[in-house]
């Protein structure tokens, strides 16, 4: 579903405060500023209350978002990269809604490291140029709750909309690939709508998503050795035209293993013919698992 909606503010406007504070839309810092008020409603009122009390607004900009989630009572910690924006939206909020605003001057790679055991949801219109390296360094941060208790809570997050489709490809689409086998391992999530690409300022080359998610509650199967997992699903996708058989090979994944032993691994799962995008995150983790004990 598009979100289409007349209550856009005036691009005049935008340059105007931007103007004001002294800067402009840095191209470095993946700077797309959201201008459309019932697009970032509908953000908001995605999140569950529950989660209000732990907001992590990951680039902030000019508040369009913030102010929403202070009007709702959340405690919000925005991180922005820029220091002139932070400057900003702490004189913006200082007498502003009712709910409570840290700002933080720092990049948004490194408060996912200094989180800790604190509980955080994420919100975002995450700068485009982040979506990989922020998504991934996510997935790394996030337990499988048997393992440990897991202080990631969920998201509600607005990514490039090539990006959104790669992170939620179910197996077997084009689009299908080691992104998303470690999304879908970990996740549930939904993909709430899209945003056409002039509802930014400056106006980006492509539109965007809004996806929601947060961490299953159950697993199916856990992997014995995560490390393995991963290594396991990047290799194959760096051939994903070839059959499991061709893709796969002892070293490549770190195994001390003869090349007969992956394929009698492979043949009892009945996978040694099928090419990586036919292996849904289930199938993976058994594979991973069999290697793991077979090594």
């Amino acid at each position: 579903m598009a979100v289409r909606s007349r209550k856009t503010l005036p691009v005049e406007n935008i340059e105007t405060t931007l103007r004001g504070i002294g800067t402009r839309p840095m191209k470095s810092y993946g700077q797309n500023f959201l201008v459309n008020g019932q697009i970032a409603d509908g953000i908001v009122e995605c999140i569950p209350e529950k989660d209000l009390e732990h907001i992590i607004e990951v680039g902030p900009g000019l508040g369009i978002l913030t102010e929403r989630l202070l009007k709702r009572g959340a405690k919000v910690i925005a991180v922005e990269k820029d220091r002139l924006l932070c400057d900003y939206l702490k004189k913006k909020f200082h007498s502003g809604p009712k709910g409570y605003l840290e700002v933080i001057n720092d990049d948004a790679l490194h408060i996912l490291d200094s989180m800790g055991e604190r509980d955080h949801f994420i919100v975002s219109n995450l700068p485009f140029n982040i979506s990989s390296s922020f998504t991934g360094r996510l997935l790394d941060s996030t337990r499988f709750i048997e393992l440990k208790r897991n202080p990631f809570k969920g998201a509600v997050v607005m990514y490039q909309k090539e990006f959104a489709g790669r992170l939620i490809s179910p197996c077997g689409s084009r689009n299908y690939g080691k992104l998303s086998v470690m999304f879908r391992t970990k996740m549930d999530f939904k993909h709430l709508f899209d945003v056409k690409k002039n509802m930014f300022h400056p106006q980006p080359r492509v539109d965007a998503s809004v996806i929601s998610y947060r961490p299953k509650e159950e697993f199916t199967k856990i992997p014995e050795d995560p490390e393995m997992f991963r290594k396991l699903v990047h290799v194959v996708f760096l051939n994903r035209r070839k059959k499991l058989k061709n893709a796969l090979n002892p070293r490549s994944i770190g195994l001390d293993l003869d090349m007969d032993d992956i394929e009698w691994i492979l043949e009892d799962m009945d996978v040694a013919d099928r090419r990586p995008e036919q292996l849904d995150e289930n199938l993976f983790m058994e594979l991973s698992n069999k290697l793991s004990r077979l090594a």
